[in-house]
């Protein structure tokens, strides 16, 4: 009888094999650290990443999701492509096309939904109309009027990969968010990534070292003094984002009735608040208060919170702001307000009036603004248009414009549809969705309001908002069948 001897050696294999393994992992982080940043956090990174792979293997794709939506604000990865812009101060809305890790994470999200569909386990697949169809008409056309209009047409190709980008991302989740276990690891996802991030400006603040992921040092001191850039060098991206998901937040701490998650909601919401006080970025403050209000006075007319919660909340929210008056009055009393940017305005109507119908081309706006500005002021701050609405007036004429904000319109009106509903979930994301995109329509008065890591985000908010009215309807069309409501059985 012959004996298999091969286990003997199996357990001593094993443990040479994972000792090699440690010194090449030891080898290849320290020789990280003689590249540069960027190497050492892709290192921790993606050991971070593949020990989550490990922890969640049975649950990898809802993982996979945590994981994209996550790094949205880190905006982590190499460009292919990178031109650029020298006469401007700042890079238009995308200088060459770049991966990063989202970009790496919903590939594989697509690689596994695609063996799923040949194996017929799901089968179908939806645009959200009127969203998702108004979302790929404005993408198409940009393109369309870019190929005729644009002065710098690479510049254009740049962004319509990332406008793509968004709505590969968005039209995944829409046909992938199955239950409400995938909406609740979407929602935990975006509101871990803004407390981290919240948690990283507060650091920077404090120790006055704005280093961003990227390894890059902020050094630029304005007349408001020190403000923290966040994850990827932008107050004002890392702020519009945060105050995105603070309505959320404040919706879910009013329809909690857990006290330790009450709890863990309300830590959360401060270190938001404080973070966002310093970006020192005064659109996002009336931007909150817009939303704010608007989840106060619809939580309680729609029953969800009692008088005294709306009195408690509001006391407390005059509190905060008594607190932080001095920080806020810095801002006010040593910024500028606004001065500096009329000239950007005066560009970009005069763009408009040129090109009122297809404008001159998404993302050219910085190549061709010098030839748009009054002869007055000439030579003066090279940068965007701080008012959202004339910036896509300028790029994409009327009819871009036109497509954008109905597509904001049809989301609005699918999570207005959502405040009638029963079911808490439902009711957390339309309202605090809602709410914060309302405020935005203030914010984008005062901001460009266009970032790369910006679009992504709102495209998560866009997929969200269609999963929500789809769920509300189905459990209304349940409700009022048991309730025996005529008309209402399919």
């Amino acid at each position: 009888m012959i004996r298999d001897t091969s286990v003997l050696y199996r357990g001593p294999l094993t443990a040479l094999m994972a000792v090699f393994l440690v010194f090449v992992a030891a080898y290849i982080y320290v020789g990280a650290f003689a590249i540069g940043y960027r190497p050492v956090v892709l290192v921790i990174g993606g050991a971070f990443f593949f020990l989550g792979c490990t922890l969640f293997a049975r649950e990898l794709r809802q993982f996979l999701v945590f994981a994209a939506l996550f790094c949205i604000p880190l905006q982590f990865g190499y460009h292919v492509v990178h031109i650029p812009l020298v006469d401007s101060e700042v890079q238009p809305f995308a200088s060459g096309i770049a991966i990063d890790s989202v970009d790496v994470i919903v590939l594989l999200l697509y690689v596994h939904w695609a063996f799923l569909l040949s194996a017929k386990r799901v089968s179908g697949f939806t645009l959200g109309n009127p969203v998702g169809g108004l979302l790929l008409s404005w993408i198409a056309f940009c393109l369309v009027t870019s190929l005729w209009l644009s002065q710098a047409l690479e510049y254009s190709i740049f962004e319509i990969v990332v406008l793509f980008k968004g709505f590969l991302l968005y039209f995944y989740l829409v046909n992938n968010t199955r239950t409400e276990e995938d909406v609740k690891v979407i929602v935990a996802a975006l509101i871990v990534g803004a407390v981290a991030h919240s948690v990283y400006i507060i650091g920077q603040f404090v120790t006055g070292w704005n280093y961003t992921i990227h390894g890059v040092l902020e050094t630029y001191v304005g007349p408001e003094g020190f403000r923290s850039v966040g994850f990827f060098g932008s107050p004002d991206a890392a702020s519009a984002m945060m105050s995105l998901v603070l309505p959320i937040l404040i919706c879910f701490l009013f329809v909690q009735k857990s006290r330790p998650l009450r709890v863990l909601a309300v830590v959360s919401i401060a270190s938001i608040i404080v973070a966002l006080m310093c970006t020192k970025v005064r659109a996002t403050a009336g931007a909150l208060l817009v939303s704010t209000t608007i989840v106060v006075m619809v939580s309680y007319t729609r029953g969800w919170v009692s008088q005294r919660t709306v009195l408690a909340f509001t006391v407390v929210g005059l509190l905060v702001v008594a607190v932080l008056s001095p920080f806020l009055y810095e801002r006010f009393a040593k910024g500028t307000w606004g001065e500096d940017r009329m000239p950007l305005a005066f560009t970009a109507v005069n763009m408009f009036w040129e090109h009122w119908i297809g404008g001159i081309g998404i993302n050219n706006y910085h190549v061709a603004f010098q030839r748009y500005l009054p002869q007055e002021y000439r030579y003066t701050w090279p940068y965007v248009v701080h008012i959202e609405y004339l910036y896509r007036l300028a790029e994409t004429g009327i009819v871009g414009f036109t497509l954008y904000y109905a597509m904001i319109v049809a989301m609005m009106v699918k999570l207005w549809r959502g405040l009638r509903t029963s079911v808490p979930w439902v009711f957390v994301l339309s309202l605090g969705i809602f709410s914060g995109m309302t405020g935005s329509l203030f914010h984008r008065f005062f901001s460009a309001y266009h970032y790369v890591n910006l679009f992504i985000f709102f495209c998560v908010l866009l997929a969200l908002a269609v999963t929500a009215d789809r769920y509300g309807r189905a459990e209304a069309t349940v409700e009022a069948d048991k309730a025996g409501v005529p008309g209402t059985k399919r």
